[in-house]
């Protein structure tokens, strides 16, 4: 099972460090939620985005140009994604949370 611990909040959070002081844990979940805060759109973009790419390569009368442009939209947002989380770590680094 991951670590678990529980946040000033009073919330169980798994798969977070449990060796965090309290300063280092708040820390964390400030990163964290500032993360997710801006991942989640993004996720859901992604599912739609991949949504219509499975839809147009399963139409009988979709063209190459539609399905090439859908397929960039959802590449560049998971290169959003890529960004978004290598700002987290790079984050997490600075304030002596990450390696």
């Amino acid at each position: 099972a991951p670590a678990t611990y529980q946040d000033e909040r009073g919330n169980y959070r798994a798969g977070e460090p449990t060796n965090l002081t309290p300063k280092q844990r708040k820390a964390y979940t400030r990163l964290m939620d500032k993360f997710n805060a801006k991942a989640e759109p993004l996720r859901d973009q992604m599912f739609i985005k991949r949504a219509e790419l499975r839809a147009l390569e399963n139409s009988t009368n979709a063209s190459k140009a539609e399905v090439d442009k859908t397929a960039r939209e959802f590449l560049d947002l998971r290169n959003q994604m890529r960004d978004l989380h290598d700002k987290l770590v790079q984050d997490m680094e600075k304030a002596g949370l990450y390696r």
